[in-house]
């Protein structure tokens, strides 16, 4: 069974990974991206910030560090969008998207919990 944080985790992730693809191909700017990007900034920071509670052996693991890279990523995104600079917002919040999708596919590593369930699908 999972623990809370995994299953929290989980869920904050996918959200992220979902609404991130949606916020991607919607025009810059608008009302549903704003809000949309809201959303997707608190899954990203739950998902970013839920992972220190998710170790191996009591260890951080390497991909510990792409949710440093994406709370640091976030916080640019956010500070910058605050100032009016969309180019340094657009970059950091793409960066962040990436740095999540990385991670994702880091999550089918067959001795991590996805991987087991993944690969024994095959």
């Amino acid at each position: 069974m999972l623990s809370s944080h995994v299953l929290v985790h989980l869920i904050a992730a996918s959200i992220a990974l979902l609404l991130g693809a949606v916020i991607l191909m919607l025009p810059k700017g608008t009302l549903w991206h704003k809000r949309l990007g809201r959303v997707w900034a608190v899954a990203l920071l739950v998902t970013a910030m839920g992972s220190f509670w998710i170790q191996t052996s009591g260890q951080f693991s390497p991909i510990h560090l792409l949710s440093v890279v994406s709370l640091i990523s976030l916080f640019i995104a956010l500070y910058a969008i605050k100032r009016g600079d969309t180019v340094t917002h657009r970059g950091a919040m793409l960066g962040g998207y990436i740095g999540l999708c990385v991670a994702f596919l880091f999550t089918f590593i067959p001795d991590r919990l996805v991987g087991q369930f993944f690969w024994r699908l095959f």
